[in-house]
């Protein structure tokens, strides 16, 4: 009766699975946005521009700043177009 049991709820959460990747999905869609925000306020970065679409136009990557901060001036950003 147990095996039974368990088999019933793992048919039930294998139909749930791709509902469950879009609700990941979008949990770190808004934890990077979050991050993004939070080093707005603290870093000397500047502040996103929100639109229908997510695009990062010449930008560096955060890790690279705090691993080789003297680069930071030497960074040449390539220009994405779209």
């Amino acid at each position: 009766m147990s095996d039974k049991t368990i088999e019933d709820l793992l048919e039930s959460v294998r139909s749930e699975i791709p509902a469950m990747y879009r609700v990941c999905e979008s949990i770190a869609m808004l934890d990077m946005l979050t991050a993004f925000t939070k080093l707005v306020t603290v870093q000397e970065y500047v502040r996103p521009e929100i639109t229908n679409s997510l695009a990062i136009k010449a930008g560096r990557h955060p890790i690279h700043e705090k691993v080789k901060p003297s680069d930071r001036n030497r960074c040449i950003p390539t220009l994405i177009r779209s």
